[in-house]
């Protein structure tokens, strides 16, 4: 079973927040990681640690949140962890803009196996394709809509039980989309995913979070295993440390 990790992003469509993000992470089970850590040397910045390379697949700072998976499963990894660069990417400090404009420094060509990256921070937000040994390819302004971003077949329109109602902030668009989680939507390909009984990849946790229109964290979240077996702990003491200037 391939890692088929599914990251729906909302973007300038829900009541309260510029950007949502709700990633699910498809991994081998022993790669699970820990849960959302505030970075030490970036206390800025909130991520989770993959446990043998010791990057991140999602992470969060006042003013950009950024994500990556794996551009193409099969491909070979490249001598440096993709989750390397995402934290490189957001200890940055800078802008959006900024980011994007370092990527390519970054990332030369033949330094990190394939990846899709996102990055957002709450007005705007940008998807980029890293193929195998080659430098990036030009950043991809996405408009404001709710989107699915996965391994293959790049940004598509999220599945309906995953889109928002008209209005709708984004404490409940969450609570009704962990539930479409739990009930295995959508049919026949559902994003919460578990392993057959001989072993393979499986949805090892999940991250809810969300900036506002200026790109103040509105809600970070985070829950290990698969989404239908337990809830979302909220980040408190990371939240109140952003909204305390810690």
């Amino acid at each position: 079973m391939e890692p088929v990790c599914s990251v729906l992003l909302l973007h300038g469509i829900l009541a309260d927040a510029g950007l949502a993000v709700l990633f699910v992470r498809d991994e081998d089970p022993a790669r699970t990681g820990g849960g959302l850590i505030l970075e030490p040397g970036a206390p800025g910045v909130a991520a989770a640690r993959e446990p043998l390379s010791g990057g991140s697949w999602f992470g969060l700072r006042p003013g950009l949140a950024a994500g990556l998976v794996n551009r193409d499963p099969g491909a070979r990894p490249g001598p440096r962890s993709r989750g390397l660069l995402l934290l490189d990417l957001l200890r940055g400090g800078g802008s959006l803009e900024a980011a994007l404009a370092d990527l390519p420094e970054r990332a030369p060509a033949g330094r990190h196996g394939a990846f899709r990256l996102f990055l957002g921070d709450g007005r705007r937000l940008f998807t980029v394709d890293g193929p195998e040994g080659e430098l990036p390819r030009p950043p991809q302004e996405v408009p404001a809509g709710a989107w699915i971003l996965r391994h293959q077949g790049g940004l598509g329109e999220a599945p309906e039980a995953f889109r928002p109602r008209r209005g709708e902030d984004c404490r409940g668009w969450s609570r009704r989309a962990l539930a479409a989680l739990a009930r295995h939507e959508p049919p026949g390909d559902p994003l919460c995913r578990h392993a057959k009984v001989d072993g393979g990849h499986a949805s090892v946790n999940t991250t809810l979070a969300a900036l506002d229109p200026a790109g103040r964290p509105l809600a970070l979240a985070h829950g290990q295993g698969p989404p239908c077996r337990g809830r979302l702990r909220e980040a408190s003491e990371i939240l109140a440390a952003w909204r305390g200037g810690g």
